[in-house]
Formats: C-alpha cells, structure tokens, sequence
C-alpha cells in the first residue's frame, strides 16, 4: 500500500544521521495489506535492523532506491492506494 503517514517517533532518525545526507525519507513506511483482508495488518515495508513481521530493509543505502521504487509504482486501480503484490513462498 502507499505509505499512510509518519513514522518518526519510531527511531529511525539514528539511520539517516548515520549517513548524513545519504539516506532520505527514513520515516516514510509503506502498509502491506494481507490478502483477504482490507487495509493495513499493522505489518509494513521499511528501513531498520529490527522486524516483527515486517519486510525490514537493513542495508541502510540501498533504502533510497527501494524507496524510490515503491512510491513511482503506484496502481492506477485504487487511486494510488496500492503498488502492487507482495508475494512471499515457502
């Protein structure tokens, strides 16, 4: 799903300040929605070192790219609401 707002009160400030001017919208997450379910299943793609269920990118540079990536893969179907599928196999 498109990020559904700020995630700046999670630290996350600590990954840009790692690699000042390097790694932009730390605080940005993007919402996975479970198939068969609707909306957000509190589980999300984003920046960090620690998951609890989520798709945690840890190579901090890389982020930048994921991140672009995401946001300019927006669905037209569902207004923008949706990048695309997660598929996640055994």
């Amino acid at each position: 799903m498109a990020p559904d707002q700020s995630h700046a009160n999670i630290s996350t400030a600590g990954y840009k300040a790692a690699h000042p001017g390097r790694v932009r919208c730390n605080d940005v997450w993007f919402p996975i929605e479970v198939e068969g379910t609707t909306g957000n299943s509190s589980r999300y793609i984003h920046i960090g070192h620690l998951s609890e269920g989520c798709v945690t990118f840890y190579e901090l540079l890389k982020w930048n790219d994921i991140y672009d990536y995401l946001i300019d893969k927006r669905m037209k179907e569902g207004k923008g609401k949706y990048i695309g599928k997660l598929i996640v196999e055994k």
